[in-house]
């Protein structure tokens, strides 16, 4: 067969949303005869949860300019509070609502809150993660999908429960009535967790309702295309840009500090925001041209030349002495793998993206990783061992692929290389 990837070819997630759950869910709150969950009018109080994130920001301005919204905003932060980049953030958009909206702003309320369940408090090894990440999939047979699991898979709810704390608060104390909570997801963020889905959302509002005994309460989010509440993150953005708002200073970053670092996954999905937008990101970046690997870029270009050349995948490439196929292989260590039910997985922790390999290819996978010095000659004989090929056509076919798949791999830095016998 031909395997010029080595990739499991599979469809792309939607997302984690149970859309028989959230039917039945909505179902319950019409036979309530409830109003559905329509959106608020003009002039209506509404609380946000805001982050300081570009999603949470810009909702708040859309929510103030666009809706005529009362918005009433509630931070919650950590024992070690907010990094600084994310305050800064915060105050940009409090100041530009304070002056362009004065009659509709309310001065962001600070809540501290104290850290509920996390991963990161439960020692667990980086291949039983990767596992974790798998399984918490709606699907494991995804390519090239970017894959989380929250650090705190409840915060959503303890965040929800103190804010109807504060809301029964106002309410008896202020005479301030507010039954909407905004939050700041977006559909590519229900792509990769099952807290950000509407299903969810919806979920945590029917246990509030059930345990107040009040079917008015409403949590939104911009996921709600049957009732025309849906943007994504490029919308977001586009629509803050195109009413003079500086969105460049939000905070995506999973890093503490005043400047994004361009290398993580948030901070990727907020440099292709920019482009689906249609406007220039003026966000400063430490690398603001991608991924800084240990092997420099003209390096890794010209020995995948040379691969190429070897066994002549491109044409027209000029011939080399350099000895390709005998230069050591291994595992990136920006890379974690695992085989879970049989099937090797890959997640690269600089750009968050999760694969799978077939057959073939988590064979010359492990054989790499249980391998202090295999090389691609080395690879090539195991494989036509492994898989009894025995004539010239295929192990030509196969030769080719294994130095595709090589390429590709060290090209996205999920294999490093070393020349033999180098320390």
């Amino acid at each position: 067969m031909s395997i010029s990837s080595f990739l499991m070819m599979t469809n792309k997630m939607n997302n984690f949303d149970d859309e028989d759950t959230l039917k039945q869910i909505d179902d319950i709150f019409h036979s309530k005869q409830t109003r559905s969950f329509e959106l608020p009018g003009p002039n209506e109080p509404v609380v946000l949860l805001l982050s300081g994130g570009m999603d949470s920001l810009g909702l708040w301005f859309m929510l103030t300019h666009k809706y005529k919204l009362q918005v009433y905003p509630i931070i919650f932060y950590p024992n070690k509070s907010l990094n600084s980049g994310q305050w800064k953030a915060i105050a940009y958009m409090t100041n530009l609502i304070s002056k362009r909206f004065p009659n509709q702003f309310h001065k962001p309320h600070k809540i501290k809150l104290a850290r509920g369940f996390s991963y990161s408090d439960i020692k667990i090894n980086e291949k039983e993660l990767l596992s974790l990440i798998v399984r918490n999939l709606s699907t494991t047979d995804v390519a090239g999908t970017k894959a989380v699991v929250t650090n705190n898979p409840t915060r959503l709810f303890d965040y929800i429960s103190k804010t109807i704390g504060y809301i029964q608060k106002w309410k008896l104390q202020r005479n301030i009535d507010i039954k909407f909570i905004f939050i700041g997801f977006v559909p590519e963020d229900a792509e990769i967790s099952r807290e950000s889905t509407l299903s969810v959302i919806r979920s945590i509002n029917l246990t509030l309702s059930l345990i107040f005994g009040d079917y008015s309460y409403r949590l939104f989010a911009p996921l709600d295309k049957k009732n025309g509440f849906f943007y994504k993150k490029s919308d977001i953005l586009r629509y803050a840009i195109n009413n003079n708002v500086e969105i460049e200073k939000s905070w995506s970053c999973m890093k503490s500090g005043n400047i994004h670092c361009g290398l993580c996954p948030s901070c990727k999905s907020r440099k292709l925001a920019f482009k689906h937008a249609g406007h220039r990101d003026k966000t400063r970046y430490i690398h603001p041209y991608g991924d800084i690997t240990a092997i420099p870029q003209k390096v890794i270009r010209q020995t995948i030349a040379k691969i190429q050349n070897r066994f002549r995948i491109k044409p027209n490439i000029a011939k080399t002495n350099f000895t390709i196929i005998k230069m050591q292989l291994f595992i990136h260590p920006d890379v974690i793998w695992n085989s879970v039910d049989g099937k090797v997985y890959r997640l690269h922790k600089t750009s968050g993206i999760l694969d799978s390999l077939n057959d073939v290819g988590g064979f010359i996978w492990r054989c790499i990783a249980n391998s202090s010095a295999v090389t691609i000659q080395e690879l090539i004989v195991m494989v036509k061992k492994e898989y009894y090929i025995n004539n010239k056509k295929e192990e030509k076919v196969i030769t080719k692929d294994i130095s595709a798949f090589i390429t590709d791999a060290i090209e996205k830095s999920y294999i490093g290389f070393k020349k033999k016998n180098m320390k």
